[in-house]
Parts: C-alpha cells; sequence; structure tokens
C-alpha cells in the first residue's frame, strides 16, 4: 500500500511505502518490492528505512540531506554546506545498475555493500565503506571533498582489510 501527505503550500510532502512493486520496460530489471517513508520539505530531503528488492538485488538505505531546498533557487554555497548523512547496506548485483550505467550491463557479480557517511557535501566522512564481491574485499574510510563540485572531488581515504583478486576487477 501507499499513504501520502502532501501539503503543497508549504513545500511538504511525505510518502509512506508499505510495498511497492511493478514490472518495468527494462529487460531484466523488475522491482520486486521496494517499502519505507520519503519526504520533501523545505531544506530537508529524508529516505527513512527504504527498502529496495528487484529480481537480484536487495538494500536498505536511510539518508537525510539537510540544508538544501529543492524548492526555491538553491545556491552552489548552500549545496556545498548542505549536510548529508547516509546508510547503506544490503547486496547489488551489478548488472541491476547496468540498465543505468553501460559498463555494468553484462556483470553478473554481486556485491556485498555496508557504508556509512555524514558531514557537509564540500566534506563528508567516510566512516564506513565495505564492498564484498567474488573474492575482493575492500575496507575503507576516510573523506570526500567537494561532493558538491564533481572538477574539485577529491578523497581521502585509507583502506584496511583489504584485497583485491585481480581477476575479479580485470575485464
Amino acid at each position: 500500500g501507499l499513504s501520502a501527505s502532501l501539503n503543497i503550500a508549504e513545500d511538504n510532502f511525505e510518502v509512506n511505502l508499505n510495498r511497492l512493486s511493478f514490472n518495468s520496460n527494462l529487460s531484466l530489471f523488475d522491482l520486486k518490492n521496494i517499502s519505507g517513508n520519503l519526504a520533501a520539505e523545505k531544506g530537508k530531503l529524508t529516505a527513512n528505512h527504504l527498502k529496495v528488492k528487484t529480481i537480484n538485488s536487495d538494500f536498505n538505505i536511510s539518508a537525510q540531506l539537510e540544508g538544501y531546498n529543492i524548492f526555491g533557487k538553491a545556491s552552489s554555497e548552500e549545496l556545498r554546506n548542505a549536510y548529508l548523512t547516509a546508510d547503506i547496506d544490503g547486496y547489488v548485483y551489478m548488472q541491476d545498475l547496468g540498465k543505468f550505467v553501460s559498463v555494468f550491463r553484462n556483470s553478473g557479480v554481486k556485491v556485498n555493500i555496508a557504508s556509512k557517511f555524514s558531514g557537509r557535501m564540500n566534506n563528508i566522512s567516510v566512516r564506513e565503506l565495505e564492498l564484498a564481491f567474488m573474492n575482493t574485499h575492500i575496507q575503507t574510510k576516510g573523506n570526500v571533498y567537494n561532493l558538491n563540485d564533481p572538477d574539485e572531488l577529491k578523497l581521502k581515504v585509507e583502506f584496511f582489510n583489504s584485497f583485491i583478486n585481480e581477476p575479479d576487477v580485470v575485464d
């Protein structure tokens, strides 16, 4: 089911999804279930306990972006200072992403993901990022700078408990 609260005059929107599924016109991409809470209001976007299940993938997202007004004329300064928190866990078959990013189109690789991020868009703290696929395991933490400005994007991360199996990443 679906329930929604919309206050258009106040730019306040909230959708509670108990269970939504559909078949798409994209081959091999069917959304088996999505549930959770999505909200947009002045200066805040939220996805709480968003659970997504496709034919191949199953992951959870809780995220919030504060300080950025999608309803007004937002400045680059506003985006730079917007505060993001996000936790993502589950697994994704790269083939599902291939519908949107062609390099993954023919990949049958399952990637387990656990991540926790927070900070202003110009300085995101990666408290945890763990990816595991095939015989490869990557764990990292650090900072992502200037996520709001891709031309100035910088990473400062450290890897630990990591192993890259070359055949896993070479095409």
